[in-house]
């Protein structure tokens, strides 16, 4: 993902990097650079809680920000929203969501399904799609939003997460039963049409503006490839090292 990008580390802190990273640079002498020795205006990473110094351009600054757990910002930088990452960040309220369904899972009892849905993206396809546009983002500011394609109901996010919480504390514990072994073929998925049902329409995010960037900068578009079983089994990683520490 990450190949032919160099990563460059502003010089008041290029000697800790350099001691700490040895290695890697000896390996890979171009992956690590200090910022004076790039060769072009550096772009600045910021979020709502760590903005950029004030001396960086409007225009080389973008800040990430996630739709569950920052105030968000729209203004004059560029600004990349994440809806719906899995893992959920610490602290944000799905973190909470699936911290609650995964005591509920080892109870082996029902939460309260109070969300209609989700768009769920993996945090490996967000990373993808982030780094993909860092190196086209010019002049004219852009407002990006990134998530999943698919919506899933909560129901169906509720029946997967508890399915595989519930094989991972029988990995853990050794106590298998059948049907933690017998194969279930993953989330089922199914085709509807839009105003069809009773349930209410789950507006998904404008990701049509992010589709777009991408297509017209790498040819590819915004095309998530992780499956929701995956996204869940890091979240349950997550959980456990949150658990943990």
């Amino acid at each position: 993902m990450l190949k032919g990008h160099v990563c460059f580390i502003p010089d008041a802190t290029w000697k800790r990097f350099e001691s700490a990273y040895a290695a890697e640079i000896s390996a890979f002498p171009n992956a690590l650079r200090p910022l004076s020795k790039g060769p072009v205006e550096p772009l600045w990473i910021a979020t709502p809680s760590a903005p950029a110094p004030k001396h960086v351009p409007f225009h080389r600054c973008v800040v990430l920000q996630f739709a569950e757990n920052d105030t968000l910002e729209v203004g004059e930088t560029h600004t990349i929203t994440v809806h719906d990452m899995l893992p959920s960040p610490r602290g944000s309220i799905h973190h909470t969501m699936f911290q609650s369904w995964l005591n509920h899972a080892t109870n082996d009892t029902a939460p309260e399904l109070t969300a209609q849905g989700h768009h769920w993206c993996s945090i490996i396809d967000a990373s993808a799609g982030i780094v993909s546009t860092l190196p086209h983002l010019g002049e004219e500011i852009a407002s990006l939003h990134l998530a999943g394609r698919r919506c899933w109901k909560v129901e169906e996010t509720w029946n997967e997460f508890q399915l595989l919480a519930q094989r991972t504390q029988a990995g853990t514990t050794g106590a298998f039963e059948l049907h933690h072994l017998t194969p279930d073929g993953g989330p089922e998925l199914s085709v509807e049409h839009l105003g069809s049902g009773p349930e209410p329409f789950i507006q998904r995010p404008d990701i049509g503006s992010f589709h777009r960037f991408l297509e017209q900068h790498t040819g590819t578009g915004w095309r998530p490839t992780i499956p929701l079983r995956q996204s869940l089994m890091m979240m349950l990683a997550e959980l456990e090292q949150t658990h943990a520490s």
